[in-house]
């Protein structure tokens, strides 16, 4: 019964984290329009300077 109760508070204390962190994300990401969403992901990687020599 104690090793129960011990799984049992720690998923009740884990869950909220686990639940929490995807929702955040998404409500994070939803404000963002979807046209800067698609260009921040098919933007081209900045060119790299050329070294001085």
């Amino acid at each position: 019964m104690a090793a129960f109760f011990i799984v049992n508070l720690f998923f009740v204390l884990l869950a909220p984290t686990l639940l929490i962190s995807p929702a955040t994300a998404a409500t994070i990401a939803a404000p963002i329009p979807q046209g800067v969403q698609t260009a921040l992901i098919t933007a081209p990687p900045p060119t790299p300077t050329p070294i001085r020599r």
